[in-house]
């Protein structure tokens, strides 16, 4: 019977702001007055050690099974005669899953 034993590695996600400006062609709800809020992906691959971490895990037999992004809900209420807001989920941080086989 094959055991596995399994890890978890957190990674935080950088934000950067960047203002766009207003499209009715797409689903822009910006109008450029206000920074549209993206993960810094740069970021997350400049991080030092997680190019370490994952060479170093892949060669003691670990293997990644599953990352999930843990989201931030954030908000913006717009005070116009209709009185509506709109909310957009923002990835806080990734979580990483790794299982590796053990024998008994």
């Amino acid at each position: 019977m094959k055991t596995h034993m399994h890890q978890i590695t957190y990674l935080p996600v950088e934000q950067i702001e960047a203002v766009e400006r207003h499209s009715k062609n797409h689903y822009d709800i910006y109008d450029g007055t206000k920074g549209r809020i993206f993960p810094d992906i740069k970021s997350l691959m400049d991080q030092a050690g997680n190019d370490e971490c994952f060479v170093s895990m892949g060669k003691d037999g670990w293997k990644l099974v599953s990352v999930v992004p843990v989201l931030e809900g954030r908000y913006d209420f717009k005070t116009t005669t209709q009185g509506y807001s709109f909310g957009v989920p923002i990835t806080n941080c990734l979580v990483l899953f790794w299982e590796k086989e053990i024998e008994p």
